[in-house]
């Protein structure tokens, strides 16, 4: 096979993982990626996962949702009323 991995790759940053105060993992965003993403204040970043064992990261401009755990919006964008 004459596929070079390395031609569909344009840039890589590695990012350092660390805890904070609360025992979270943190991850902070690199400026080229922000930058590509077109990432602003407010935006909610994503992360999809596939059965192959990767993960998509991306953007979402002003989501509504803050979180996967986040029930009332999820409710409101359903038309759901919550009791």
């Amino acid at each position: 096979m004459d596929d070079d991995i390395e031609g569909g790759i344009e840039w890589s940053v590695p990012m350092l993982a660390r805890r904070d105060a609360d025992g979270k993992l943190v991850v902070e965003i690199p400026n080229a990626v922000s930058e590509r993403l077109d990432l602003g204040e407010g935006d909610v970043v994503c992360y999809t996962a596939f059965f192959d064992g990767g993960i998509e990261f991306w953007s979402v401009k002003k989501n509504p949702y803050t979180s996967l755990e986040d029930e009332e919006v999820a409710a409101r964008l359903s038309g759901e009323v919550k009791s």
